[in-house]
């Protein structure tokens, strides 16, 4: 994360006109080629100024410690889970007794 203060420094030497127009130009061009300046740095740099203004001034509200607008709470709203519905189970069928067969009644003797 950037220190805000050196951003604020930086951007508003960066985008400040008279400075970008003469002495920055020139120092540019003993760098680069001077139709490079031209056509490509500084028409870009000058279509952002607008962005860059509210950047700086942001920079500066923040510095200075003041509120800036308040964000709107969004809060989560509930939605119903979707479960899926128990499919009823088939009864099972009885198993079938074996039938055996007839047993002797137990002699007398035995007892």
């Amino acid at each position: 994360k950037q220190d805000t203060l050196k951003m604020h420094l930086f951007l508003k030497y960066l985008f400040d006109t008279p400075k970008l127009q003469s002495w920055l130009k020139g120092k540019w061009c003993n760098i680069y080629d001077q139709q490079f300046v031209e056509e490509s740095i500084l028409p870009n740099i000058l279509n952002n100024m607008d962005e860059s203004t509210k950047l700086i001034s942001q920079l500066n509200d923040k510095l200075q410690n003041k509120a800036g607008p308040k964000k709107e709470s969004v809060f989560t709203e509930p939605k119903p889970f979707n479960l899926t519905k128990v499919k009823p189970r088939a009864v099972p069928l009885p198993e079938p007794i074996p039938k055996t067969k007839p047993t002797h009644p137990v002699p007398a003797s035995t007892y």
